[in-house]
């Protein structure tokens, strides 16, 4: 159990699930063996409800290979693959985070078994969605609203009688999830709306020509047939300024030769093309979510529709806290203190000795203390590994 409690939350979900699995009534036994089932299904319930507590006080919805070791503070929030540009590292992290289906599952099984008292399971929910990167965004919180659209959570499910509202719980994890979807947008910048710039020529007519296309909002490249000289007065001129958005190239296939000038996009206007991809991008998630279900419905209100369709996480923050869907006081200062619990529980843990928690069958190396350990009969599969070599458990 010590084990399980520290691995991801991929294994405790998987490990709480399958304890449910087992729990459950089997369709083929018979009233001989009701007493053993009965108690099996409270031990393994019992069993089932302490790892989920674990899971949602330390608040982690990563997804990763399932290893015995402790995970670094400065790793991204919802996986333990470590941030990174890599492009195949980040494709394992988005492969590696919970879908959204598991995390349905996991608060489901939350609910049945009555996890958590303390706080509601959404002010959690909210408290990491509220930190999440675009990853974890895209996989695991997207699909999960697709999953209560669809109706396959019983617990945030649409009344059978369409003038009753939605879920309230359900408006607000729907409204924090797409808030943060706002927010990974931003506000929209300022751009250049052509592609003018600004003059630098010293009067002459040659620099006059080239001044008259900085100027101009569409060309965006000319060429100017001239001799050595001449070219050379231009280089002067316009060659290597400060804060220009040019390239000059001179093309000597021909005679004379030609002083080439390009006009490349400024940093707001590529900022500015970004920022409208993602826009654009957003407003797609949102359309196929209202393909999924009734999306508006869930929303509450014509004004938080209206937010969403604009993605302004402005607007959907101040209807969310006009609706009462804030997280309270007292709810923001208990999920604190049992993040610090937690913290301590982790730094008390993390100064045991070794020799202390070491599983019961499992024996030192003679004369190489530190390099090896040896699994016994009643290690984690009888075979030995380095030291600080992760764990991996089959839950299959």
């Amino acid at each position: 159990m010590p084990a399980v409690l520290i691995c991801d939350t991929a294994c405790k979900g998987a490990f709480a699930h399958r304890l449910m699995t087992y729990a459950a009534p089997s369709e083929n036994e018979d009233s001989k063996s009701m007493q053993s089932q009965m108690l099996r299904e409270g031990d393994l319930c019992e069993l089932s409800k302490q790892v989920l507590l674990n899971l949602w006080v330390t608040c982690r919805l990563d997804s990763s290979a399932v290893t015995i070791e402790q995970t670094p503070t400065n790793q991204r929030p919802f996986s333990s693959a470590p941030a990174t540009n890599n492009a195949e590292n980040a494709k394992k992290y988005e492969q590696a985070l919970l879908t959204g289906s598991e995390l349905s599952d996991v608060i489901q099984n939350t609910f049945l078994l009555d996890a958590i008292k303390d706080i509601p399971l959404h002010r959690i929910l909210e408290h990491v969605i509220a930190s999440t990167d675009k990853p974890t965004l895209t996989h695991t919180f997207l699909p999960f609203i697709r999953c209560i659209l669809s109706q396959q959570n019983p617990h945030y499910r649409l009344p059978t009688s369409p003038s009753n509202p939605a879920p309230q719980t359900a408006t607000s994890l729907i409204t924090c999830i797409l808030r943060t979807l706002a927010l990974s947008v931003g506000p929209e910048p300022q751009s250049h709306a052509n592609w003018s710039q600004p003059t630098r020529g010293c009067g002459c007519s040659d620099c006059n020509a080239v001044d008259r296309f900085l100027h101009s909002p569409t060309e965006r490249s000319e060429g100017f047939p001239m001799d050595n000289i001449r070219r050379h007065h231009l280089h002067s001129v316009f060659k290597d300024r400060s804060h220009a958005s040019y390239s000059i190239e001179t093309l000597r296939g021909c005679n004379p030769n030609v002083w080439k000038i390009t006009k490349h996009r400024s940093r707001e206007q590529a900022r500015h093309e970004a920022w409208k991809q993602a826009f654009d991008d957003a407003r797609r998630e949102i359309r196929k979510l209202k393909r999924v279900g009734d999306l508006d419905k869930y929303l509450g209100s014509e004004e938080m529709v209206d937010a969403v369709a604009e993605v302004d996480a402005q607007r959907i923050e101040r209807e969310r806290e006009r609706m009462g869907l804030g997280m309270q006081m007292g709810e923001e200062t208990l999920l604190r203190e049992q993040r610090a619990e937690v913290r301590a529980l982790r730094e008390a843990n993390a100064n045991v000795s070794p020799n202390a928690g070491q599983a019961r069958g499992t024996k030192r190396r003679v004369g190489d203390d530190d390099a090896y350990i040896y699994e016994g009969a009643h290690g984690l599969g009888g075979a030995k590994r380095r030291r600080n070599e992760p764990v991996f458990i089959d839950l299959t």
